[in-house]
């Protein structure tokens, strides 16, 4: 781009013209009969100068074009995400229903009532595409984690970065219970993968716990701007769990999490228990550690938020058996304390 002021002076009277003024003088003198001979080799010169400065110049401008812009161009299409993954093709959706156990996807029940809509509402409800679109490029988007002000639902998930190829955590905003969702782009980027963003409230503060085992250890960040804006407060566990909650139960605070590194663990089929005074910790291992290492498509790894429901805790966990993440099974949870515990299948 800086050259163009070079094209410009030469073609309309600057620094080239005096160069082409100061050597007309040779081989003949200016009214006779050679001055049109040589005002003529003058032009010829001229023109060639022009020619060869357009040439030069245009090369150059192609070449920045090609690998500056063409680029940005590649950048643009990359950009689109969606594209094939070996991990799979993941989306969110959402279902309701008047008990755990019975849900229904969202466009079986009437959330909605926008006649004016040009199409119903349906699952997937977030997808690598509406995130793409939004301007943040996704391959998929998976483990989904709500967390509700008032009336207004945020959404907290993984998304793979169709450029960097890692998870990162991204958050939509619905004020229509569920219906639609507005991408409000990357609540959390780190230089390792991040999935699994299990996000809970104590003393006030807004906590998000992150799966981000490849960095080997499990962190806690704490929201300084909710929901977009996170600060790490500090490393929980020096072990690389995967796919951990933690739920309060009788006066104490348990985290739930499967390290898949220990030798003889069963990949998706291990799980462990620690216990504390406060989601901060210090935690302690449960003394029955790993209280599941079968396999992996009974549901030890976990599957999702925790739940109560008429008084009664359960807990979520992914049937790996056939296909990662096949299905999930419901555990209730019938006795759990420091140094007991008992979870029985309820539903399949």
């Amino acid at each position: 781009m800086g050259s163009s002021p070079n094209v410009a002076s030469a073609a309309s009277g600057g620094g080239g013209w005096r160069w082409h003024k100061g050597n007309s003088s040779i081989g003949g003198n200016r009214n006779g009969s050679g001055n049109g001979k040589n005002e003529r080799c003058v032009l010829s010169s001229t023109f060639a100068y022009f020619v060869f400065s357009f040439v030069v110049l245009g090369s150059i401008g192609s070449l920045y074009g090609r690998y500056m812009l063409a680029a940005n161009v590649r950048t643009g299409i990359a950009a689109q995400g969606c594209e094939a993954d070996s991990e799979g093709s993941w989306a969110v959706g959402v279902y309701y229903g008047d008990s755990p156990f019975s849900l229904k996807p969202i466009e079986a029940v009437n959330v909605w009532k926008d006649k004016s809509a040009a199409w119903p509402v349906a699952n997937p409800v977030i997808t690598c595409a509406s995130l793409s679109d939004a301007g943040f490029p996704s391959n998929f988007v998976a483990d989904p984690f709500l967390y509700q002000q008032g009336d207004t639902l945020y959404m907290f998930y993984e998304t793979k970065n169709t450029i960097t190829k890692q998870g990162d955590i991204g958050v939509a905003q619905s004020t229509d219970k569920g219906a639609t969702w507005r991408q409000l782009g990357i609540a959390l980027d780190e230089d390792w993968h991040l999935s699994y963003p299990y996000v809970f409230e104590y003393n006030g503060n807004i906590y998000m716990m992150p799966e981000g085992s490849k960095k080997g250890d499990l962190r806690l960040y704490v929201a300084t701007d909710f929901p977009l804006k996170w600060t790490l407060d500090k490393i929980i566990m020096q072990k690389p769990l995967i796919d951990s909650f933690i739920i309060p139960h009788e006066g104490r605070f348990f985290l739930f999490g499967s390290d898949h590194s220990e030798i003889g663990t069963k990949k998706n089929g291990q799980l462990a228990i620690w216990h504390s005074d406060s989601p901060l910790g210090p935690w302690k291992p449960h003394r029955k550690n790993p209280i599941y290492n079968t396999d992996k498509a009974m549901g030890a790894r976990n599957g999702g938020r925790p739940f109560v429901y008429k008084g009664q805790l359960y807990r979520t966990g992914q049937d790996c058996g056939e296909t990662y993440g096949r299905r999930i099974r419901v555990f209730k949870v019938k006795v759990l304390t420091e140094t007991i515990e008992y979870l029985i299948l309820v539903q399949k």
